[in-house]
């Protein structure tokens, strides 16, 4: 095989391993921006929970009330169990 034709396949080995580490660097790069964006996404996703949550908590003078009715109707049931077994 003559000299021309050996340099000629080295010379496009050489470029194709070249084209095939662009090709590797070219998807690292990718990856990496798909994995920024997937934790931006991540990120927003949670902020946006966080706020649904505090918007829709009830206020402490609503809770405090609600508290207290349930704990006079237990308390009234509970009178009312204990007369009844008494009764009996």
């Amino acid at each position: 095989m003559p000299k021309s034709f050996n340099n000629i396949d080295k010379i496009k080995k050489k470029n194709y391993n070249i084209n095939v580490a662009k090709i590797e660097g070219e998807n690292i790069m990718l990856a990496k921006y798909w994995k920024r964006i997937g934790f931006i996404i991540l990120i927003v996703a949670c902020v946006f929970n966080v706020m649904g949550k505090l918007v829709n908590k009830l206020s402490l003078n609503k809770e405090m009330i609600y508290s207290a009715t349930f704990m006079q109707e237990e308390q009234k049931n509970n009178n009312e169990n204990n007369e009844i077994e008494e009764n009996q």
